[in-house]
């Protein structure tokens, strides 16, 4: 299974960590591989590097999560910018989706989720994800 996480859940994972997020990266791990481009990666970095989530993370901890996430992850490389959702900075995760062949995207961001799918890729939020796939 090849997966497209959006900015939201993992920036919702790092300062908040729970089980029902563990659940999900560990059965992709087990069945499969995220995806990350450079601008997935650029921009969980950017976010988790705001002054506003030091309440929660420290700096060096966020800098080392983004680093563990893209190593244990498959880079790869958007060929074709998609145009499609109604927010223009959500377009990098279906950009990246189309790009590596993935399954599905799992969002938090609306903008994905309401679409649904795209090109006949599922988008999914992590709890009905984990309801039609993590036992």
């Amino acid at each position: 299974m090849r997966v497209v996480f959006d900015t939201n859940i993992l920036v919702s994972f790092a300062i908040r960590p729970n089980t029902n997020f563990q659940r999900i990266f560990d059965y992709v791990a087990e069945h499969g591989v995220s995806l990350v481009s450079d601008e997935t990666i650029g921009e969980l970095l950017d976010v988790l590097s705001r002054n506003k989530f030091r309440r929660y993370i420290p700096l060096d901890q966020s800098l080392e999560y983004v680093a563990r996430y893209a190593a244990i992850s498959e880079h790869t490389s958007i060929v074709d910018q998609v145009v499609a959702c109604r927010d223009p900075d959500d377009d990098r995760f279906l950009s990246l989706a189309v790009a590596g062949g993935a399954n599905c995207i799992i969002a938090g961001d609306q903008h994905l989720v309401e679409m649904m799918e795209f090109r006949s890729i599922p988008i999914y939020r992590p709890a009905e994800f984990a309801r039609l796939f993590v036992r």
